[in-house]
């Protein structure tokens, strides 16, 4: 008779483990579909950090452009001064096309500082970005490391329960 109750005991004692297995089985199950979420999030960070890569090469042409173009406006304004001094009769013909030159590159020059400060601010809008990006992945990981964390200490004191009132 206590062979059987004790056979009956372990059969039960089996069931429960099956059980807690199962659960475990279930609980590994979701923490997967969280990581495949937390992955897909990831190449979400990645492809709108590499949009952003993308977008500050642009910035870097332009101001390559924009450089090029300030080049070729410094030869031009050297050359109209060398016209001007070979023609300093007091033609006003040439006067005339100075004072248009010397207004254009004024003109240029504002738009210049004006496209610098757009593109300053530009950049410090995209770092802006990808410090709130990176902060934001950052609290996501460690967040759902903490939750794994709580999981499995409560699992392993579960488990310890059992042995020490089974």
């Amino acid at each position: 008779m206590e062979n059987k109750e004790m056979f009956e005991i372990i059969i039960s004692k089996l069931g429960s483990l099956k059980e807690g297995q199962n659960t475990l089985k279930m609980e590994n199950k979701s923490l997967r579909v969280g990581q495949d979420e937390l992955r897909h999030e990831f190449k979400s960070f990645q492809t709108g950090q590499d949009e952003l890569h993308n977008k500050t090469n642009l910035l870097s042409q332009e101001v390559i452009d924009l450089r090029d173009e300030t080049k070729s406006l410094r030869v031009g304004q050297d050359e109209l001064r060398h016209e001007f001094k070979s023609f300093q009769t007091g033609q006003d013909e040439l006067c005339n096309k100075t004072n248009l030159f010397s207004q254009e590159v004024i003109d240029l020059r504002d738009e210049t500082k004006s496209l610098r400060v757009d593109m300053n601010q530009g950049f410090t809008t995209l770092n802006e970005k990808i410090e709130l990006l990176t902060k934001q992945t950052s609290n996501v990981i460690i967040k759902h490391h903490q939750h794994e964390l709580i999981y499995l200490k409560e699992k392993v004191s579960s488990l310890e329960e059992d042995n020490v009132y089974g």
